[in-house]
C-alpha cells in the first residue's frame, strides 16, 4: 500500500469525555494501516472538560470546536472538510475500535472499485457478545432499523465481506472524501439520526455503492450518547428526518405514488398521540354534528326550516345543539404530553423547510443514475408498524390500496426486524 495515502479517522463529541478518552486510547494502539493517519476531533460545544483535554493532546489529537452543539450532521461535514486523507473513517465517541479496525476499513476501501464511494464496518455491544450493527434496512416511510439489533452475534445475520448495503452506519464507515463532498455529505438540518440513510440512498441513486466489512469491528455503548437528548427529542428527529429521507430521494412519479401513505401515516401517528395521551383526547373522536343534532336535521324540511329560523327561540336550539359541539373547551382538552408536542414540533418543521428541501431533492434528482425500482429490487422497503396505531393503519384495507402496486415491499412486525429475545 503507497506511504503517500494518507487516511483521516474523525471523531463528533458532545459531552462524551469519558467515552472519547476511551475510543482515542483503542485508536492510538491500532495496527498499522500502511499509511499516514491522523485523528481529528469535533467538540460539539461540550461543557465537561472537552476541549481542554484535546488541547493537552494536542500532539496526537486535532481539534476543531464549536461554541454550541451543530449537531452530529454538522459536526462530520466539517471534520471531512478539514481532513488532510483521501479516505475518512467516522467513528462514535462511544466507541472501541478493536486493533485491526483501522487496517481492515482502510484495506476495504482501497481494495474496492471506484464505484465503491463508502464501507461500513460491524459494530457490536461493549461485551462482544451482541451485535449492534451489521446491516439495515429502510422503510416505505424512511424510517431505518438495525436489523438484528442486540441479537448475539453468533444467531445474528451478518453479511459477506464486501457485501452491497443500502446504507453505512455513520458510527463506524469509511468514505471517500471527494465523494462526500460531491454528493453532499450528511444533511446538516437533520442534526442527528438517518443523515447515513439518507446519504447511503443519495450514493446509490447516483451509480455508486456501499460494502460491508466485517472485520472492521467496534465496540459501542448504544445510546450513551443519544440517551442525552430524551426520547422525544429523539423521537421527534426520527419522523422528521424520515419524511425528509424520502421527499428528497424518491423519484419521480415514484414519490407521488408514495406521497398519500406517507402523509397518511404522519397523520394518523399524530392523531393517536393526540387522543391517546392528552387529557379529554377522546374529545377529538367526536362528531359534532352526531346524535340529537343530526336527528333534528333530518326531520326538517324546506317548508318548516324556513319558518324555525325566523323564530329566534328554535334558531338558538339550532345553535345550541349543534355548535356547542364543535368548541373545544380549554379546560376539557389539553395538549400535555411532551411526545404529542414533539410530534406537532417535527409537523412545523416540515411546513417550514419544504421549500429547501424541494431545493435539495432537485439537486439530488439531476444528480441520479440508477432508478430506485433496481434500488428497492436490491434491497427491499419494510412495513414495520412502529408507532400508536401503525398496526391498525397498515392492516386496513384503505392504506393498503394507497400503495404502489409494483413496488418490492416486506411486511413484519418489529420483533422480526429486531430478533430481540428470540434466540438469545
Amino acid at each position: 500500500m503507497s506511504s503517500s495515502k494518507k487516511v483521516s479517522v474523525v471523531i463528533p463529541s458532545w459531552n462524551g469525555l469519558d467515552h472519547l478518552k476511551v475510543c482515542i486510547e483503542a485508536l492510538l494502539l491500532q495496527k498499522n494501516p500502511g499509511m499516514e493517519w491522523e485523528i481529528i476531533v469535533f467538540d460539539n460545544g461540550s461543557c465537561d472538560g472537552t476541549s481542554e483535554w484535546l488541547e493537552k493532546e494536542s500532539a496526537r489529537i486535532k481539534q476543531i470546536s464549536s461554541n454550541h452543539n451543530i449537531g452530529f450532521a454538522g459536526a462530520v461535514n466539517r471534520l471531512v472538510k478539514a481532513a488532510d486523507g483521501e479516505v475518512v473513517a467516522i467513528l462514535n465517541n462511544d466507541t472501541r475500535p478493536k486493533p485491526e479496525w483501522l487496517s481492515a476499513i482502510v484495506d476495504s476501501i482501497y481494495s474496492a472499485s471506484s464505484e465503491v464511494a463508502a464501507v461500513s464496518g460491524m459494530i457490536i455491544d461493549w461485551s462482544g457478545k451482541k451485535l449492534d450493527f451489521a446491516t439495515g434496512c429502510m422503510a416505505f416511510d424512511g424510517h431505518a432499523f438495525q436489523q438484528d439489533f442486540n441479537r448475539r452475534i453468533e444467531n445474528s445475520r451478518v453479511p459477506e465481506s464486501g457485501e452491497d448495503l443500502l446504507f453505512a452506519c455513520g458510527g463506524n464507515m469509511i468514505v471517500r472524501k471527494e465523494d462526500f463532498l460531491e454528493y453532499g455529505g450528511f444533511d446538516e438540518d437533520y442534526f442527528a439520526y438517518y443523515e447515513d440513510v439518507d446519504f447511503g440512498w443519495r450514493l446509490w441513486s447516483a451509480g455508486k455503492r456501499v460494502i460491508f466489512s466485517p472485520e472492521a469491528v467496534v465496540h459501542h455503548r448504544s445510546g450513551a450518547t443519544s440517551d442525552a437528548l430524551g426520547n422525544y427529542c429523539r423521537g421527534s428527529l426520527f419522523e422528521r428526518n424520515s419524511f425528509m429521507t424520502v421527499y428528497k430521494n424518491y423519484e419521480k412519479d415514484l414519490w407521488e405514488k408514495m406521497m398519500p401513505a406517507i402523509m397518511l401515516t404522519l397523520i394518523s401517528r399524530t392523531q393517536h398521540l393526540l387522543i391517546d395521551l392528552n387529557p379529554g383526547g377522546d374529545l377529538i373522536k367526536r362528531d359534532p354534528f352526531a346524535g340529537s343534532a343530526k336527528k333534528l336535521f333530518r326531520k326538517q324540511n324546506a317548508a318548516n326550516m324556513h319558518l324555525l329560523l325566523k323564530t329566534s327561540d328554535y334558531f338558538r336550539r339550532i345553535i345550541n345543539s349543534v355548535f356547542m359541539k364543535l368548541r373545544y373547551n380549554k379546560t376539557c382538552f389539553k395538549i400535555e404530553h411532551e411526545g404529542t408536542i414533539a410530534q406537532l414540533q417535527v409537523i412545523n418543521f416540515i411546513l417550514g423547510n419544504i421549500d429547501n428541501a424541494a431545493w435539495k431533492r432537485k439537486t439530488i434528482q439531476e444528480k441520479r443514475i440508477r432508478k430506485d425500482i433496481e434500488i428497492f429490487e436490491r434491497f427491499p422497503l419494510y412495513l414495520v408498524p412502529t408507532y400508536r396505531g401503525d398496526e391498525e393503519l397498515f392492516s386496513s384495507s384503505g392504506f393498503q390500496s394507497w400503495l404502489p402496486e409494483n413496488l418490492p415491499l416486506i411486511r413484519c412486525r418489529l420483533d422480526e426486524m429486531k430478533n430481540i429475545g428470540k434466540q438469545g
